[in-house]
């Protein structure tokens, strides 16, 4: 069983083998027979001069005289080895093969006087011997073998050369009338190698020949063409005698288009402007090209006269190789038998580019308008485009002359503008204003914008206000309300709201720390510090009619304002307004009596922060004090501990008083038989920030003070004590008249030490911030009053009289007015003591 399928396999591959052999023969015998019967021959049509189709013409080669084929009813024919032949002596016809052949056209049903036998390109029997062959190529049918029929003749001859009478081939020959107008439905001809030439198709008449060869003038002559069959053959006699161009050349605008009308004419080389040879000139064709030959050898210079003052400078003569006067003019050589040929002139237009046309868009939502065209024209050239909103014609100098005419064009504003285009050329001429300049309505898009209204409050919808530009819709909702502002030409649509107004009849939360109503002190300057708020914001805070700086009170509300107290009875009232003008007002009465026993408070500082829970107060007393009271209130002004004891040697001391966490006021009453004498201290307790607290110290006599207080020192020294964890201590001091001033202290000790300079009669308020693991800041109030001499915060007409006369009469000086402590009072001095009793 294995060898039998061995064997079957090999039978099938020899099978295909001979199977796919046999299929490539096949296809070789195939692709020879493709080529063996390809088509070869020729086709054409027949017509009269008319263009009317000539049937049964018999159509030939001289090889084969008496085998032809016939024109069908459209005068069509085609002659290959797939034709009809038809034989005049019934004799066989051979195919056609590769080669050059004469084909004939014959009309045996001629009329008396037509032809009835013609040659390919109209040659008649007789001008058998100067029939054009047609070539036959294998596998190709050529077509345009064509005839025309009818009573036409033929003119015949030969060009030769005028002085050397060499023939003359490639000479064009063209039949005009009588005018010298080339006539377009008679074939041109060329001269062969010979000189001869043929033309056929001419009917009876009389013409002239126009003879035009290259480096040859052109030449027309008259002749009579005598119609009939085999009798309208013509031939010139004698030869035509062309002459030879000795210079040729064109005249062209910028653009390299050619000048019909140029003058060219020849001088003499000496530039005396006499013609050369007697030559009167030529004018350019209208190519712009031009022949002059029949002159004498020599030398000459060419110019070109434009007599229409169109070309050239103002004189409108120009001279070849691009000269503009006769002096500069180059001179070239004339030969008798050669051609002087490329004697050519390049001439600049006076006339201005136009503009050919121009369009823009009638309306546009932008500036930047798009989809402009403009086209120009000029002898010149373009050389640059320009479009302006203005009929006054630009400079070729001015900006913005772009190379290619601009499609786009940026708009000085917007509303109705007028665009006018402009080209200049490559002389610098600018066109005229363009009749049809375009005019363009520009509205550009607007957008929405939500009025005044946006973001209100109201108790009711808003219907005014509410857009400020664009187009308002409904107002929707209960409250809240909304609404949009839709722009136009395409703007966009903006989104507005508003809320429902709420009603602010809250007054600031306000707590003060300062003195018992009530109160009577022997200090006249009063501290009064506390917290403010309100959720609207605040409009104002004033202290005794004094206004708090807004820039003074901090970001939690703390302030501390010190007012100078009269003598008397003082009402001291704090009054905080918000934006809504709610009011609430904390008022005290305080007794300022210089006379009031005397009570200073050593410990604590006033406006002091602790870390501490319980703090000692201490200070001294009048000797007749038989008691002294401590009293601590809380932020909201409730007593939260009172110690009372009496006082042993004019001094007095109480420790562990406790503290509330936040705000603590320390009032300390003495009490002596004469009357009562209260102080108070303000402290903040936070167990979580740094402990600081700040005296003034002076000299003269040397006094350390522990609360806002008058003075006359111009230099006050501020000593200072913090907590442990404290690194770093800035003191800024600040007052109506003066630049914010900075210090750093360096702390040593848990203390520091800062000196402060005071000028203008003010009140400073300096600040004092301890960082550390928190951060402590307070407040201190001083108020320099130069000339209060003694001590009670104002500088009365007798202190002021007194600095006056010291500044004249110096005698021994009080230190309240001499400032500087040297002896004597200055103006400057004396000036700040008088300032003082005016309260500038």
């Amino acid at each position: 069983m294995m060898k039998h399928g061995v064997v079957q396999m090999l039978i099938r591959k020899r099978v295909s083998r001979v199977f796919c052999a046999i299929v490539m023969t096949m296809l070789c015998i195939a692709a020879g027979y493709a080529d063996a019967f390809a088509a070869i021959g020729f086709k054409g049509t027949a017509t009269d001069l008319a263009g009317t189709a000539k049937a049964n013409i018999q159509v030939s080669v001289t090889q084969f005289p008496n085998c032809y084929v016939l024109t069908d009813a459209s005068g069509n024919y085609t002659y290959d080895d797939s034709s009809t032949l038809y034989t005049n002596d019934g004799g066989s016809c051979s195919a056609l093969a590769a080669g050059t052949y004469y084909v004939m056209f014959t009309n045996p049903a001629a009329p008396a006087g037509e032809n009835a036998q013609i040659y390919y390109k109209n040659k008649l029997t007789s001008q058998a011997a100067s029939a054009d062959p047609v070539a036959v190529v294998a596998g190709v049918v050529t077509s345009g073998i064509d005839a025309k029929f009818g009573t036409w003749g033929t003119i015949s001859g030969k060009v030769i050369d005028n002085a050397t009478s060499a023939v003359i081939s490639g000479v064009q020959v063209n039949v005009c009338d009588q005018n010298g107008a080339v006539l377009s439905n008679i074939p041109s001809v060329v001269t062969d190698a010979n000189g001869n030439f043929i033309a056929g198709l001419v009917p009876a008449g009389t013409y002239k020949l126009k003879f035009s060869g290259a480096n040859y003038l052109d030449q027309t002559s008259a002749w009579t063409v005598t119609a009939g069959a085999g009798t309208g053959i013509n031939t010139l006699a004698p030869n035509t005698l062309l002459v030879r161009s000795q210079i040729t050349g064109k005249v062209t605008n910028l653009t390299g288009t050619g000048i019909a009308g140029i003058w060219v004419y020849l001088l003499t080389s000496d530039k005396s402007g006499n013609f050369y040879d007697n030559f009167t000139g030529v004018q350019t064709l209208a190519d712009g090209t031009y022949k002059i030959g029949g002159i004498a050898a020599g030398q000459c210079v060419v110019q070109f006269d434009d007599a229409n003052k169109v070309y050239s400078d103002s004189t409108h003569k120009h001279y070849y190789n691009n000269q503009t006067s006769l002096g500069a003019a180059d001179i070239i050589t004339v030969a008798t038998n050669s051609t002087t040929s490329g004697i050519n002139a390049a001439l600049a237009s006076n006339v201005k580019p136009a503009i050919t046309g121009f369009s823009a868009p009638a309306t546009s939502s932008s500036t930047t308008l798009t989809g402009i065209t403009l086209t120009a024209s000029g002898s010149n050239g373009v050389t640059g485009y320009l479009i302006t909103e203005s009929s006054t014609a630009p400079l070729y100098t001015a900006s913005g002359w772009s190379a290619t005419a601009p499609t786009s064009y940026t708009a000085s504003n917007s509303g109705v503008i007028t665009l006018y285009p402009w080209a200049k050329d490559s002389t610098n001429l600018v066109s005229a204003v363009y009749g049809s300049p375009q005019t363009v309505t520009i509205t550009l898009p607007s957008n929405g914008i939500c009025g005044s209204a946006n973001g209100g409050s109201f108790s009711v919808a808003p219907t005014t206000n509410l857009c400020s530009t664009g187009t308002a819709s409904s107002v929707t909702g209960t409250g809240p309300w909304s609404w949009t502002c839709a722009g136009t030409n395409g703007g966009t649509t903006a989104s507005c709201s508003a809320s429902v107004l709420v009603v602010d009849t809250t007054p600031p939360a306000l707590t003060v720390s300062t003195l018992l109503d009530g109160a009577t002190t022997n200090n006249p300057v009063l501290n009064v510090s506390g917290i403010v708020s309100d959720v609207g914001g605040l409009k104002s805070l004033t202290v005794k009619g004094q206004t708090v700086d807004p820039a003074l009170i901090t970001a939690s509300g703390f302030f501390s304002k010190a007012v100078v107290l009269n003598s008397g009875a003082n009402t001291v009232a704090i009054v905080a307004t918000d934006n809504a003008n709610n009011v609430t007002t904390i008022t005290r009465t305080i007794t300022y009596s210089s006379s009031a026993p005397l009570l200073t408070v050593d410990t604590p500082a006033d406006v002091s922060t602790t870390n501490q829970a319980a703090i000692t107060v201490s200070g001294t007393v009048d000797a007749t004090a038989t008691n002294v009271t401590v009293t601590v209130r809380n932020a909201v002004d409730a007593t939260t501990s009172t110690t009372s004891a009496a006082p042993g040697s004019g001094t007095y001391s109480f420790s562990n008083i406790p503290l509330t966490a936040g705000g603590n006021t320390v009032d300390i009453v003495a009490t002596t038989p004469s009357g009562t004498s209260t102080a108070k201290r303000t402290v903040i307790y936070n167990s979580s920030q740094p402990s600081l607290a700040v005296t003034a110290g002076v000299t003269n006599p040397a006094q350390t003070i522990t609360q806002d207080f008058t003075t006359t020192k111009v230099n006050i020294t501020l000593n200072g004590t913090v907590s442990s964890d404290v690194t770093g201590v800035s003191i800024s001091v600040s007052g109506p008249y003066i630049t914010t001033q900075t210090y750093t202290p360096a702390i040593a000790g848990n203390a520091f030490t800062q000196t402060i300079a005071l000028s203008s009669v003010q009140t400073y308020t300096i600040a004092v911030t301890a960082t550390g693991t928190g951060t402590a800041a307070i407040l201190r109030n001083i108020v320099f009053r130069p000339g209060d001499c003694n001590g009670d915060g104002k500088v009365t007409l007798g202190e002021a009289r007194t600095a006056i006369n010291q500044y004249f009469s110096p005698s021994s000086p009080p230190q309240c007015i001499d400032l500087d402590e040297n002896g004597s009072v200055s103006l400057g001095e004396a000036r700040k003591a008088i300032n003082s009793y005016f309260g500038l």
